[in-house]
């Protein structure tokens, strides 16, 4: 969080404070780093230096030792050691003899002194501690060790060299850095100043809108590059400001001629809106004339065997009166024309109660399609109602029609509309799905939701193509214009189940595997007139 807010800050600044900061920071920081890496180095080198000295002096003098040693003459080895008065640091120097396997102090430097700082960690034969130095060298004598010489010395004068060191340092580099405020100082002028008068020059443009003004250039630089690009960004703007004041004296003309031009439109939208409401009730009302038509050419079958029926048995009872009439009857011909009278009979009664059911599903088919009351009815006996309506048009091909349905299955909704949606689908398979006496397949499968029902229609016709299954649900389109097709089936579908049942419908299809229409529909408790959006 404080470093975004450090960055915040840097970049709040104005450009030629982060010049100079830029400059005078990378410059201190520079020196902080060189500082840093030659002090150590320097105190190391001199701390090396002076262990080496001290090592040098206690060897020279552990060879001059060596008579003093050998003789036992301590008078002797207390000159040899009183000639480290000349090195005024000296805090102590240790003589050792060596008597058997032991170390025997025989003489030390001062001679008062004790021998504390020498006798500690004799087998430290060269040490460096935060307060003195101890050097360290053995008296020989034909490579025969006949003792031990310690020197310490206090590191008083290493640190004071530090010292001075880094006084000089950080006087060069209060130097350094004055050097590097000043030359920030002056760059940043030659660097700002442009960019100051470029920002002054564009906030004099904004607060007057003049774009005759141009930034002042100095530098044949980046930023003079940049003054160049922005002066003439200023020219261009400058020129599309002219033409749009010559367009601006003509808007309000074109503005007159285009409210004229849209008026005429909104009324021939609302006429178009109208044409297409009346065709759309006239496809029903065609589809509702097809479906009569089909139904009474239906109906005619079983009313013409009944009438040859009834033809046949009043022929029938004719000859039987005329024969009791001349008292010619005889059993046997009675027998006859009672068989006669029971087979027609059977005939005029199977033929009557099929033209009646045809009827019967016809007339609840007709009067849910011109009822727009809702209520709860049976879907799978509905749509075989539907279905035995159609029949008049399936007869003549070879589609295969299959339900898939809950016997029990009920929804309290539009049955009218459910009939025309299922009626147009049915007959917008055999117009675009099936060619003239090719055999083929509908499903019809239902099944209940939370909500209401799902109903697929699928049937394996010869499918929609990807560029114009997208547009299946639009008015007026259609890929059979001339040849049947009002191009309004579908989209009445897609309005049917949209607005008037609260529903959603998608049409998945392959080229040359059949088309499938996936529909939910609500039940009235469920349903809120929406529109939805196609999903194809």
């Amino acid at each position: 969080m404080a470093r975004f807010s450090l960055i915040r800050w840097f970049g709040d600044l104005t450009i030629r404070y982060k010049l100079r900061l830029a400059i005078f920071g990378t410059s201190a920081l520079a020196l902080l780093i060189a500082a840093s890496a030659i002090v150590p180095f320097q105190w190391v080198t001199a701390r090396d230096s002076l262990q080496h000295d001290l090592k040098t002096l206690a060897e020279v003098m552990a060879a001059n030792s060596t008579a003093a040693i050998s003789f036992g003459d301590r008078r002797a080895a207390a000159e040899i050691l009183a000639a480290l008065r000349v090195r005024p640091n000296v805090l102590q120097a240790c003589l050792y003899a060596r008597e058997s396997d032991a170390l025997e102090l025989m003489a030390s430097y001062p001679p008062v002194a004790t021998a504390s700082l020498c006798s500690a960690q004799l087998s430290a034969s060269n040490a460096l501690t935060a307060k003195h130095v101890r050097g360290s060298a053995p008296v020989l004598f034909d490579r025969e060790n006949l003792g031990e010489l310690i020197i310490v010395e206090s590191n008083a004068a290493l640190v004071k060299a530090l010292q001075a060191d880094l006084l000089t340092m950080g006087g060069v580099l209060v130097v350094c850095l004055l050097v590097a405020f000043f030359l920030s100082t002056l760059l940043q002028r030659l660097i700002a100043m442009p960019l100051i008068e470029l920002a002054d020059t564009a906030a004099r443009i904004s607060n007057s809108n003049d774009y005759s003004l141009r930034a002042p250039k100095y530098w044949h630089d980046e930023v003079g590059a940049l003054i160049d690009t922005f002066n003439t960004m200023l020219g261009q703007v400058e020129s599309a400001e002219r033409d749009l004041r010559e367009v601006n004296s003509n808007l309000e003309v074109q503005i007159q001629e285009r409210s004229r031009t849209n008026a005429t439109l909104q009324q021939t939208l609302g006429q178009l809106q109208e044409t297409q409401a009346q065709l759309v009730q006239t496809e029903k009302m065609a589809s509702l004339g097809g479906l009569v038509a089909g139904i009474a050419h239906e109906i005619n079958t079983p009313v013409g065997v009944c009438v040859t029926a009834a033809s046949t048995l009043s022929s029938r009872s004719d000859e039987l009166k005329q024969a009791f009439e001349n008292n010619a009857l005889t059993a046997s011909g009675l027998k006859r024309f009672i068989e006669v009278a029971g087979q027609s009979t059977d005939i005029i009664m199977s033929n009557l109660h099929r033209a009646a059911s045809l009827i019967q599903s016809f007339k609840q088919v007709a009067v849910d399609q011109s009822n727009a009351d809702h209520r709860r009815f049976n879907v799978a006996d509905y749509i075989n109602e539907i279905l035995l309506s159609l029949r008049p048009k399936l007869k003549n091909t070879h589609i295969d029609v299959q339900v898939d349905c809950d016997p029990e299955l009920s929804i309290d909704s539009f049955p009218g509309v459910f009939a025309q949606i299922l009626t147009n689908l049915v007959m917008n398979s055999v117009v675009h799905a099936f060619e003239p006496d090719s055999t083929g397949r509908i499903q019809i499968t239902v099944r209940p939701t939370a909500t209401g029902l799902s109903l697929v229609y699928a049937d394996d016709g010869s499918g929609i193509r990807p560029e114009v299954l997208p547009k299946v649900f639009d008015p007026f389109f259609t890929t059979r214009r001339g040849m049947g097709g009002s191009g309004l089936g579908l989209h009445i579908v897609y309005n049917l189940i949209t607005q008037q049942l609260g529903g959603s419908i998608h049409a998945v299809s392959t080229p040359g595997e059949g088309t499938e229409f996936q529909i939910e529909i609500k039940s009235i408790e469920h349903a809120q007139p929406e529109s939805y959006s196609r999903v194809s």
